[in-house]
């Protein structure tokens, strides 16, 4: 016969098991909490033309950025690009409206080069910054996800 102390302690241990399954994973089930921040989340859109010209646009909730936007005239404090060939180093303009921040990259890579990874900076400078949204359009695909501080990868599912 099983003891009243060790019953209690194996179901208590099944249960804290049950309880951990259940629980929501953030990074797993983002898609059920991204509507509710999307808004406040700063957006990244990378457009790459059929020449090899990049275009980038950084917009960033104002509340986000509470420090001045300087940082952002250099394309080095926000992405970096892997592609196939060097591209050259991106010009930029930033403005500030009274609820955003933009900051707009242009860069020439060349014909047929191509984009390998996108390496998101940002959260290195704004510990404040929760999540990146961001778009990535090639003449060859096109990639949508999200870049969480709680998570460890990309998030490719958002609705």
């Amino acid at each position: 016969m099983i003891s009243r102390v060790i019953l209690t302690s194996l179901l208590l241990t099944v249960s804290a098991g049950c309880v951990q399954d259940e629980a929501p994973d953030f990074c797993k089930n983002h898609y059920l909490f991204h509507a509710e921040h999307a808004a406040a989340s700063a957006r990244l859109n990378i457009t790459m033309s059929d020449n090899g010209d990049i275009q980038s646009v950084l917009a960033m909730p104002g509340a986000v950025l509470q420090q001045s936007a300087s940082f952002l005239g250099d394309v080095a404090n926000v992405y970096t690009l892997e592609t196939a060939t060097q591209c050259t180093p991106a010009t930029t303009a930033t403005s500030r409206g009274p609820d955003m921040v933009r900051a707009t990259y242009t860069s020439e890579c060349g014909v047929d080069n191509k984009i390998g990874q996108v390496n998101v900076l940002l959260f290195e400078s704004l510990p404040e910054l929760e999540e990146v949204i961001v778009d990535v359009t090639t003449p060859a695909t096109q990639k949508h996800f999200a870049i969480h501080r709680q998570c460890s990868s990309a998030i490719f599912r958002l609705e």
